[in-house]
């Protein structure tokens, strides 16, 4: 099961940017890390509980891979996460320092968005909504 079994809950999906500098430190570029989740505040789920969840998601990918893992930002190899809550929504952070995983969480973080849902779920009628 997803972290993000409920894509409903998502509210908007952000690039976690990094500047990196270059060899003359004269100026920065800017790369993507992960991607940074807003969800709805789930009642009776803490941050402790949702950061647990999160653990436990990033612990499976790291020991198998199922093909309906694919579409979960949180079940790239090589991820880590964090969870926070902002007053009103839970904001997850799902990063690497890795390219190629970086950009492979923000690719499918992008997919539960909202728009991006429905594209889906219009091209493929039948599907769930991850």
């Amino acid at each position: 099961m997803s972290l993000f079994v409920r894509a409903e809950d998502v509210e908007s999906v952000t690039a976690l940017r990094e500047q990196r500098y270059r060899v003359s430190r004269s100026s920065a570029l800017p790369i993507v890390r992960g991607a940074i989740i807003s969800v709805r505040q789930v009642p009776g789920l803490s941050v402790e509980a949702l950061q647990r969840i999160a653990d436990c998601h990033l612990a499976e990918a790291m020991a198998r891979q199922e093909p309906w893992m694919n579409a979960c930002p949180a079940f790239v190899p090589g991820a880590s996460a964090s969870v926070r809550f902002d007053g009103s929504r839970f904001v997850i952070v799902i990063r690497s320092t890795d390219d190629a995983v970086a950009s492979e969480i923000l690719r499918r973080a992008q997919q539960l968005q909202p728009a991006a849902r429905t594209a889906r779920l219009a091209s493929n009628p039948g599907t769930s909504t991850l």
